[in-house]
């Protein structure tokens, strides 16, 4: 169920309580781009119809509150689809408020019909944006992520504080676009991915930027390091000997870049196993136009 298409219940939160142009409120019937008008307010008004058809359960496409319009020019269009969440503790003013939510939940029930809600909490409004103005993907063995010390982190396997230089591109506030997403809890830092811990290696050392192993002492002047050769390629050699522990992998920068291997670490039965694994940078969505 796309409520915004269904039916209006209440033409007074047509533009959600916004004025100014369609570019400001996104309302506009007559561009199938923008906001239509249908409300929870309808489509509880439409539940015996919706009974009739033989429906046991309603799923609703994202009713939380959306950025209204995103892009610009031909590209520009609402968020009546509800996938440019900015609050996903709040209904879009489009489509009424969360008691009017409440409402249609509980006579839908009366009539023995489930609601179900359309959440992906990777669909959210484009707030981020990156200060390269540069989107290309960037392989995460040449690219780690970093936590808030500079280390590197596999994404898998855990979640580290990070800060605005732990990424292969530097994320920004865009432009006009408010307050960040908003969710019942949230970090207070800039949203990312997954992250992977590299605590459990039991040595790291680093002796200059070009050469490092992996665990958790690696410096920040590594980090500066990669952040300052991002555009070129380096290699990488494991050695294990007498002398030398298996976990160290040197990266050697070539001429203008960080390392497109990684370095390795003891697995529980001594062998060595990577410290990374692929990674692709979010890119900007364009705006569904349906």
């Amino acid at each position: 169920m796309l409520p915004d298409r269904f039916a209006n219940g209440d033409t007074s939160n047509d533009r959600g309580g916004l004025t100014g142009s369609r570019l400001d409120h996104g309302f506009d019937p007559t561009d199938k781009g923008f906001y239509q008008g249908g409300d929870l307010k309808g489509l509880t008004q439409k539940l015996d119809y919706i009974k009739g058809l033989g429906t046991t359960a309603i799923w609703m496409a994202p009713i939380f509150k959306n950025r209204p319009v995103q892009g610009t020019g031909k590209d520009a269009s609402a968020g009546y689809h509800g996938y440019w969440i900015t609050d996903f503790t709040q209904v879009d003013p489009h489509f009424g408020t969360n008691a009017d939510l409440e409402k249609l939940i509980d006579k839908a029930h009366a009539k023995g019909m489930k609601v179900f809600f359309d959440v992906i909490t990777n669909h959210t409004a484009d707030t981020v944006d990156y200060a390269e103005k540069a989107y290309g993907y960037k392989p995460k063995g040449a690219f780690p992520y970093l936590d808030a010390d500079g280390r590197p982190f596999d994404d898998r396997e855990g979640v580290k504080k990070v800060d605005r230089d732990s990424f292969p591109y530097t994320p920004v506030q865009a432009p006009g676009t408010g307050a960040k997403v908003s969710l019942a809890q949230r970090p207070d830092h800039v949203p990312q991915p997954g992250r992977l811990d590299l605590e459990a290696s039991p040595t790291s050392t680093a002796t200059s930027p070009g050469s490092t192993t992996c665990g958790p002492s690696v410096p920040r002047s590594w980090t500066a390091w990669r952040r300052s050769t991002r555009s070129g390629f380096a290699t990488s050699t494991s050695t294990a000997s007498a002398s030398t522990p298996s976990n160290t992998s040197t990266w050697t920068s070539g001429p203008s870049g960080p390392p497109r291997s990684t370095p390795t670490r003891p697995s529980a039965a001594g062998t060595t196993s990577s410290c990374s694994a692929r990674s692709t940078p979010p890119t900007p969505r364009s705006p569904p136009r349906t």
